[in-house]
């Protein structure tokens, strides 16, 4: 399974769970569009990640119904015109592309949409903890900002080859 199957199915289990059945539609929505998008490497990237931020801001404390569909729907939103036209999303006068990099587009993308998103009670009081940070970088702060492709590569395991039996001098 994929990952946007699998945010799918979880999605759905937890609508059932909660019976937010009403919400089917709209799940049904995205799953459309996510079956679109994963077509494109560069789009599934950063949709990967503004799935992440949306799973985040749900994942902790009590989520109610109201703070679930808003955040949904912007994710929606967010999907509908970030890769037709990301210089009216992020607000800018020109194409980001002529003087960023598709990895700091991304970034900028995720991070507005990360600050557009609703927070529990208790992800606000995580944040006004850690002195009002935002979204982004509360996650930072609780994943220590590890990033799995920036580890060292593998060492070669030892050599299983024996020892040279030779007199010393």
């Amino acid at each position: 399974m994929d990952y946007f199957a699998i945010f799918l199915h979880e999605t759905k289990d937890n609508l059932q769970k909660r019976n937010w059945e009403d919400l089917t539609e709209t799940v049904n929505k995205l799953e459309e569009k996510l079956t679109e998008i994963s077509k494109s490497e560069s789009q599934a990237t950063l949709t990967t990640e503004l799935l992440r931020k949306f799973i985040y801001s749900v994942s902790l404390g009590e989520v109610t119904k109201e703070l679930f569909t808003n955040n949904l729907n912007k994710l929606l939103e967010t999907l509908d015109i970030v890769f037709t036209d990301p210089q009216t999303y992020l607000g800018l006068n020109y194409s980001p592309y002529l003087y960023l990099t598709e990895a700091e587009v991304n970034t900028k993308i995720a991070s507005k949409f990360a600050q557009s998103l609703e927070l529990t009670k208790e992800l606000k009081e995580q944040t006004d903890n850690l002195g009002g940070m935002d979204l982004e970088a509360l996650l930072k702060g609780l994943t220590g900002g590890f990033d799995p492709s920036k580890l060292p590569p593998k060492k070669r395991a030892p050599s299983k080859a024996k020892p040279r039996s030779g007199k010393r001098k």
